[in-house]
């Protein structure tokens, strides 16, 4: 590998951002330049074309942006989009992402969880959220709620509560946005005696 393309690679490594082989392809650098560093012990393959640093501090969110380049039409959902929200103080060690019941969950080394949904249920309440400069699809915080009192028997009621009473206190929540999603998720029964005493 030339010195000055090693250099190149090298400086986007600096920038703490998951490097992408068809994105640098593009931009001149050798289709292989990227196997060859993981080969090395510089990089690691994440998923097809997609290679991180192997050693290096990365903010809090890396993970959150390796997989939102992994799985660009994931949204992050229940724990993942809680601690996105900042409803959760909970640092989860795996990822949550809902994707299209119609689509193969990609091979990754990441450590995702897959949640299948149908398509029009994740064209809806969704927010682009910027944690550290990259995009993330994340469903709005009245959508989480709903999501995680969906999966309380796999989450626990006791992290839906807390989070509800978290996006309460921190005034986070559009009271009739939550009504709409939850009769529209089919879970106002479920839901409205948790809700009793906070409106």
């Amino acid at each position: 590998m030339k010195t000055t393309v090693r250099r190149q690679i090298r400086t986007e490594i600096e920038r703490g951002k998951p490097l992408l082989r068809a994105e640098l392809v593009k931009r001149g650098f050798r289709g292989n330049s990227l196997s060859e560093m993981a080969r090395r012990g510089v990089l690691h393959r994440i998923a097809r074309g997609v290679y991180v640093p192997t050693l290096g501090e990365y903010s809090e969110s890396f993970d959150y942006e390796s997989a939102a380049t992994v799985v660009p039409n994931g949204v992050f959902t229940l724990r993942s989009a809680l601690r996105i929200h900042g409803l959760t103080d909970e640092n989860p060690t795996r990822m949550t992402m809902a994707i299209a019941k119609t689509s193969h969950a990609p091979k990754t080394s990441l450590p995702i969880d897959f949640n299948y949904m149908k398509k029009e249920l994740l064209t809806a309440d969704i927010e682009i959220c910027h944690l550290d400069g990259q995009p993330f699809k994340v469903f709005n915080v009245e959508r989480t709620l709903v999501e995680c009192f969906k999966a309380r028997n796999k989450i626990g009621i006791n992290v839906c509560v807390a989070a509800l009473r978290d996006a309460t206190k921190q005034n986070k929540i559009r009271w009739p946005l939550l009504w709409e999603i939850m009769k529209r998720c089919r879970m106002s029964q479920v839901m409205h005696p948790y809700l009793e005493s906070y409106v």
